[in-house]
Parts: structure tokens; sequence; C-alpha cells
């Protein structure tokens, strides 16, 4: 899953989203409560994901919010236990 973050302890943190984001390579205690979301959730494959950054020292992570279902897997499950919901009563 790329990522516009580049981890660096001799660069400067900087915050150019969408297009890229400097970060120091850990969090800081200031991290727990100044985290900002930076624009709006985006998918990646079947990942829901947003990007957030301290504001007071520039760390930033890549966040995943959920996961998308496979269409197929679920058709899958429905089926099955569609078939097994029927045995159970009929037999």
């Amino acid at each position: 899953m790329p990522t516009i973050i580049e981890y660096s302890g001799r660069k400067k943190p900087r915050n150019q989203y969408p297009k890229s984001i400097v970060s120091p390579p850990s969090s800081g205690p200031c991290c727990c409560t100044d985290m900002q979301e930076l624009g709006e959730p985006a998918q990646d494959d079947r990942w829901v994901f947003q990007y957030k950054r301290c504001g007071t020292c520039g760390f930033a992570v890549r966040v995943l919010l959920r996961e998308i279902p496979n269409g197929a897997l679920v058709a899958e499950l429905r089926h099955t236990f569609r078939r097994a919901f029927v045995r159970g009563f009929s037999g």
C-alpha cells in the first residue's frame, strides 16, 4: 500500500498534502492530543484510509479506517448460510 509520507530524521517536517508529507520517524507525546485529519477519507484497493498529522511535531501516519467487503466472498457466504438454514428446517 503506497503512501505519500516520507519518514526522515534529517529533513524538516513538511506538509504538502496531498502530494507529499515529510514526517519525523517517531511520534512524540504531543501526538496523543494534537493529531489532525488531512483531507477526506480515500480508497486504496479494498481499504478506506485517511492521513493524520500532529500539528505540533509534524509526525504523520496513514490510518486505515475500514475494509471494503469482498463482494464475491459475501455472496458465497450468503449462499452457504441459506443452504444451511434450509437444511436445518427440512431434516
